[in-house]
């Protein structure tokens, strides 16, 4: 269910039950990282073709929204259009969060949203490895666990698909498992980076574990802002939670493959 609703690549298996949606809600990191793993294996090949680093990121940014089929992209527009203008009336600011058209601040929203993820996926290309190539999916994996895990916790709007989910006991047993699922990746990604080529053990930790811990917060720092003006939760600051945080989470990632840890020894 969450392939089918959340990705762009046809899925063969289809099937919808209602009552299992906050089941489709906890998988949501699962296919957060394997969007990011399919990222990085485009980017291993681009990086084999020995393509421009121009080039590779341009197809590494595009190839990546595309699966996810823009639907999160939606969301993030709609939330800029709602939000930036700071309309100091509540009911307006969902008003125009319901409107199907894209104002001009969903356009500069996305804009520069394009533009801090291509120019940070760039440096990711420069200096590609298995360390960029698991920090991303990381990247990816905590987007959706803060994103899915917001759903289910945080009071939805009234007018939201999520406002007449199951509130007990499947919503109970969905948040552990975001959290089981985040821990196992963050666990395997540090025990593979630990035992990289490129570096020590806790070079390798603080490479994979900062831009995730960076998306995190910026997942958690966007939702708050985002219900407390709209007064509620629903799909759209699901969608803007995620775009967010991935892209400070790029950007953290671009910027600490800058460092030297020769220089903290």
């Amino acid at each position: 269910m969450a392939w089918g609703c959340f990705c762009w690549i046809p899925c063969p298996y289809k099937k919808w039950n209602e009552e299992e949606r906050p089941a489709m809600l906890a998988m949501l990191p699962v296919l957060g990282a394997c969007l990011g793993v399919l990222t990085g294996l485009i980017g291993t090949a681009l990086f084999a073709l020995m393509i421009s680093q121009e080039l590779a990121a341009a197809v590494m940014t595009g190839a990546y929204f595309l699966m996810t089929g823009f639907i999160h992209l939606d969301g993030y527009m709609d939330c800029c259009d709602a939000i930036l203008p700071r309309h100091p009336d509540q009911e307006r600011r969902r008003q125009i969060l319901k409107d199907p058209h894209t104002g001009a601040f969903g356009a500069i929203g996305l804009v520069l949203m394009l533009l801090i993820f291509y120019g940070s996926m760039q440096t990711v290309a420069l200096n590609y490895s298995m360390e960029a190539l698991i920090t991303f999916a990381l990247i990816t994996t905590v987007s959706r666990a803060m994103s899915s895990a917001s759903v289910m916790l945080a009071a939805p709007m009234k007018s939201s698909q999520y406002s007449d989910m199951s509130q007990s006991m499947s919503r109970a047993k969905a948040v552990p498992v975001i959290v089981v699922t985040v821990l196992a990746f963050a666990a395997a990604g540090g025990i593979v980076l630990a035992f990289g080529l490129k570096y020590g053990s806790s070079e390798s930790l603080i490479i994979c574990l900062s831009p995730a811990l960076v998306t995190a917060a910026a997942c958690l720092i966007t939702g708050a802002a985002d219900r407390r003006a709209l007064g509620g939760m629903n799909g759209d600051i699901s969608g803007h939670m995620i775009v967010t945080g991935e892209m400070f989470g790029i950007l953290a990632q671009a910027l600490i493959m800058h460092l030297d840890f020769s220089a903290f020894v």
